[in-house]
């Protein structure tokens, strides 16, 4: 895992979407494949499904990394670990596990709250929302992409201009698509999952109404990474995290799967005040 970590963090630095996601459907399908495989034909169950998992990791490492030792031979490079690099990077990851707790808090906490306090049924309709905002996710991820290769290339300023186009346009799509979506639930949902799952409908309408922050942290993320702000990343990442928390922990009680929807929309909308502070900030750093 953290050799398909690294190796796609350099791809995309390089710009070389196309080999990331081309080694990415690779992995993935074999990983499809494998689970039918070793959990329908072989009965493995949940270690079958791991080993599928740990399969379609190892391929999506093993092609990128092949990729880049390639290129650098190309370069007339060698790769070998560097003790100043390696330095670098355990101080920055330090900086930014910080960031993983706060993304643990605001991500995954109110499906463990909401459990806790009204079981499996509402959980499963809020996580079943929850996953289909992730779908459309996919669409500022892929533009983040993009973005984190022109920070590599041209540096945090260079790349503002595009950068600052991308929020914009990818905001306004976002925004369409997820009206669309909302319109379109009744009928997608109950395709996809079933009439059982109807209470997920509402729960997806009211979700989407957080695409816009969702959407703003994504495109962002360059470049708070780009200029190297990993402490005020992780500082605010955990602080909209605890936000998240004390109001699950607060609304999830008494209002269940509906407060867990607000303290999601209110997280969000929190997100949208800090990232729209470091958007202008990086207008000003990019003007002078």
């Amino acid at each position: 895992m953290l050799w398909e970590y690294y190796a796609s963090s350099l791809l995309m630095g390089l710009e070389q979407l196309s080999t990331y996601n081309r080694w990415q459907v690779i992995g993935r399908s074999v990983s499809i494949i494998a689970v039918y495989a070793l959990v329908g034909g072989l009965g493995l169950g949940v270690t079958g499904v791991l080993e599928a998992g740990l399969l379609g990791q190892i391929i999506v490492a093993t092609g990128s990394m092949g990729f880049l030792f390639t290129f650098a031979r190309e370069k007339g490079l060698t790769c070998r670990p560097e003790k100043s690099e390696l330095k670098e990077l355990l101080i920055g990851g330090a900086k930014l596990h910080l960031n993983t707790i706060g993304s643990f808090l605001f991500t995954s906490a109110n499906i463990l709250i909401l459990n806790q306090y009204h079981g499996p049924e509402q959980t499963g309709y809020f996580q079943l929302a929850t996953q289909l905002l992730g779908v459309l996710m996919i669409i500022p991820q892929a533009a983040s992409m993009v973005i984190f290769g022109e920070v590599t290339s041209l540096g945090p300023n260079g790349a503002w201009p595009n950068n600052k186009r991308v929020l914009i346009q990818t905001t306004s799509l976002m925004t369409i698509l997820s009206v669309f979506a909302a319109y379109c639930a009744p009928w997608g949902i109950t395709l996809l999952a079933g009439e059982s799952f109807q209470p997920a409908v509402t729960a997806f309408q009211w979700m989407s109404l957080g695409v816009i922050g969702m959407t703003f942290s994504t495109v962002m993320a360059p470049q708070w990474i780009g200029r190297g702000y990993f402490w005020q990343a992780a500082g605010l990442t955990v602080l909209v995290g605890l936000i998240n928390l004390i109001a699950n922990f607060w609304l999830i009680p008494a209002h269940g799967i509906q407060g867990a929807i607000y303290a999601f929309l209110g997280t969000y909308t929190f997100s949208i005040v800090g990232n729209g502070i470091m958007a202008l900030y990086c207008n000003n750093a990019s003007a002078r």
